[in-house]
C-alpha cells in the first residue's frame, strides 16, 4: 500500500489509515512489503511503523527485490553473503511475517528483451513481443538466480535465498496462488 501511493508522499498516518482500512473491508487480504535489497534492514521502519502498528504481520509477504543490484558483482559469495544476511535478519525480526519472504532480480529490461525479440527475427506468434519479453524475463531472472545459488559458500545461504530452490516472480505467483486462492477455497 505505501509504495502505491500518488507519488509515495503520504504521512504515515495516513498509510496507516489506508492499510487498517483495507484489512478491515476484507479480513482475507494480504499485504506485500517490497524491500530492496540493497539497502539495510535496520533503516526499515516499514515493519514497526506499518505492519506491526496496523496488525498485519499475519497476511503480510515480504518480496525482497533488486537482488541483482547487491554489492558490485551480482553473482560473488560477497554478494549471495550479504543477501543471506539479510535476508536472515528480516525473517528473524519481529513481528514474523506469514507469508513469509521470496527473494526477486530485476533480470530484465524492456530494451534487452525487446533487442533478443528482433535477433530472433520479431517471432509474432502467441503474444509476440509481449510474450516473448515475459519468457525473456522468466528465463534471465532463473539464470540470475541459479548463478546467485552457485556463488553461495553454504547450504544455508541457499537456503535462506532460494528455500527448495524457488525464488523470483514464478515462486511469487506460486505463493499468492496458494496463499489467497487455495485459504479461498
Amino acid at each position: 500500500v505505501a509504495t502505491g501511493t500518488a507519488a509515495g508522499n503520504r504521512t504515515l498516518a495516513e498509510i496507516q489509515a489506508v492499510v487498517r482500512a483495507e484489512a478491515a473491508a476484507d479480513p482475507t487480504a494480504h499485504f506485500l512489503w517490497a524491500f530492496p535489497a540493497p539497502t539495510d534492514p535496520a533503516n526499515s521502519s516499514v515493519r514497526q511503523d506499518i505492519i506491526a502498528a496496523c496488525g498485519v504481520a499475519e497476511r503480510t509477504t515480504g518480496v525482497m527485490t533488486k537482488c541483482d543490484l547487491v554489492k558490485g558483482e551480482f553473482d560473488t559469495p560477497a554478494a549471495t553473503l550479504a543477501i543471506a544476511a539479510k535476508l536472515r535478519t528480516l525473517r528473524a525480526d519481529e513481528p514474523t511475517l506469514g507469508g513469509g519472504w521470496i527473494a526477486m532480480a530485476n533480470a530484465c529490461s524492456v530494451k534487452e528483451a525487446t533487442s533478443a525479440w528482433e535477433a530472433a527475427g520479431r517471432p509474432a506468434g502467441d503474444g509476440g513481443l509481449e510474450r516473448f519479453k515475459h519468457e525473456d524475463m522468466r528465463t534471465r531472472e532463473k539464470a540470475t538466480f541459479e548463478r546467485l545459488l552457485e556463488a553461495a559458500v553454504t547450504d544455508e545461504q541457499r537456503s535462506l535465498i532460494a528455500p527448495n530452490r524457488a525464488a523470483g516472480a514464478h515462486t511469487l505467483h506460486d505463493h499468492f496462488r496458494h496463499v489467497v486462492f487455495d485459504a479461498a477455497a
